[in-house]
């Protein structure tokens, strides 16, 4: 027993010695820096731009294009003795000498009463004196001349082949405040305000003084002038009419009205003034009103499925179309060899197609391939 209570003190005594540096491996220390020291950073990773990023891009490039294309008018007018009125509101500039369209529409009272005349102001606030120089009723739009205003006008293409859905830039002075941009898209085309036909229906507001401003497309080409927004049509229909005999009038009505507004197809504002622009040279036109249709395709062991295609609803006489041999209720398939299924197709085949080309349509059961040729 003694014997035992030795070894025990003796194995206790052998675990309980510090252990012998020299009878270790050697250890290897590293010295590490901190990063909170700032003698060493992660290396960055390389961001890849979003498409947010990339929306912005487009979105600051397209404001600094089409800005300078914007201007301010300034209208004074004499109501009375003594008595004076400032009007303010949008224009867009037409060519590169001064031809800027404005939503205005004077009598020959107000023509003979406007004062210091009429004036435009340019983005970088540069003001330049203008003249009237012709008006169109219908659209309720006015031509005037800034001599002095030089090389500012932007590219065009036709509002009328710009399809539901397309996203569409304004620019307007809403409220006085210049240059002011909104986002938004394409709802409907074809609309009828009294006298002014085949508007295009947007999601962008136009407010106080936007009219007159101008709508395009992503790749900031001009389709269209502002025109009004249906909550100011409701509103002022409801001030003519107060005993409210008529649907959807007043205050109220109009509040439920916003969201829906109008612009103009460019090239109704350039064919409103014959006289100043009377070749077609800023857009191409084939002279065809279509309709979009969906036509169902059964096959035998498939599904139904669908596409969209366009059909003829009017052809102008004398037009490239009418030349050509095109006939109302005809379905445009093809364009110099590019598929047209919507407007934004059969669009962009007129502005891609040379002056001679050709056009395949749907007769019935017949299939005609017509030689087409379009005068620019």
């Amino acid at each position: 027993m003694i014997g035992t209570l030795a070894l025990s003190i003796f194995l206790f005594a052998q675990e309980s010695k510090p252990p012998d540096p020299q009878q270790h491996a050697e250890v290897l220390v590293v010295e590490v820096p901190s990063p909170l020291a700032g003698q060493w950073q992660a290396p960055a990773p390389i961001p890849s731009k979003g498409v947010l990023e990339q929306l912005d891009e487009e979105l600051v490039k397209l404001y600094s294009v089409l800005s300078p294309s914007l201007v301010k008018v300034h209208v004074l007018l004499n109501q009375g003795t003594e008595v004076e009125r400032l009007i303010v509101t949008s224009g867009v500039v037409l060519d590169n000498y001064g031809l800027v369209v404005m939503p205005i529409i004077m009598g020959e009272y107000q023509r003979d009463g406007i004062l210091s005349g009429i004036s435009v102001t340019r983005v970088d606030n540069a003001e330049f004196p203008a003249e009237l120089l012709g008006q169109n009723e219908d659209y309720g739009i006015s031509l005037l001349r800034a001599p002095k205003l030089r090389g500012l006008a932007p590219k065009f293409w036709s509002g009328t082949w710009m399809q539901e859905g397309a996203s569409v830039i304004s620019l307007g002075n809403g409220f006085g405040f210049q240059s002011s941009m909104n986002l938004g898209i394409i709802s409907g085309r074809g609309r009828i305000i009294e006298k002014a036909v085949g508007l295009l229906q947007i999601t962008n507001p136009v407010n106080l003084a936007d009219s007159g401003g101008l709508l395009a497309n992503r790749r900031g080409e001009v389709v269209g002038v502002l025109m009004t927004s249906l909550a100011e049509l409701v509103y002022r229909r409801g001030a003519q009419n107060p005993e409210r005999k008529e649907l959807g009038l007043g205050a109220a009505e109009a509040k439920r009205a916003e969201g829906v507004s109008f612009a103009i197809p460019i090239e109704y504002v350039f064919r409103s003034f014959p006289e100043h622009f009377p070749s077609t040279e800023h857009i191409r036109l084939m002279g065809v009103m279509v309709n979009s249709e969906i036509r169902v395709v059964e096959e035998e062991g498939e599904e139904p499925s669908y596409i969209w295609r366009l059909r003829l609803t009017s052809v102008e006489p004398g037009s490239p179309a009418d030349r050509a041999g095109m006939m109302p209720n005809d379905v445009v398939s093809s364009l110099n060899g590019q598929a047209t299924h919507n407007l934004q197709d059969l669009g962009q085949a007129i502005h891609d197609s040379p002056l001679s080309t050709m056009v395949v349509v749907l007769r019935g059961n017949q299939r005609l391939a017509l030689p087409l040729e379009f005068s620019n």
